[in-house]
């Protein structure tokens, strides 16, 4: 049995194109300790997965949709599952690592 590939609206994949960009540009400004650059970043991909919400909505996309795009292996669709406090926590490990790694380098 083949399954069939299902195909996103080119809106939702410049989307989904332009929220890994932010994230990305984002955990570097984290892991780079430039918080204002995070915090914009932080606030474009709020505005952008906003977006993608509404397109979700314009094209009556539920998130079971995402889901078995993501499990079928179809690119760039399983973004829209990634949220907001993954890439917070991971900011935080980030700085309670570079905070870690000051304190051995100062109490030796």
């Amino acid at each position: 049995m083949k399954l069939r590939q299902t195909s996103l609206p080119e809106e939702i994949t410049e989307v989904q194109k332009r929220i890994k960009f932010i994230v990305h540009r984002m955990e570097n400004a984290i892991a780079s300790h430039a918080f204002e650059k995070a915090r914009f970043y932080s606030d474009e991909e709020r505005k952008e997965r906003e977006n993608l919400r509404a397109l979700r909505e314009k094209y009556h996309l539920d998130e079971s949709f995402h889901r078995r795009c993501r499990s079928g292996g179809h690119r760039g669709c399983g973004i829209a599952l990634d949220w907001r406090p993954h890439h917070l926590d991971q900011g935080r490990r980030i700085a309670e690592a570079a905070g870690a790694s000051k304190k051995s380098c100062t109490s030796a």
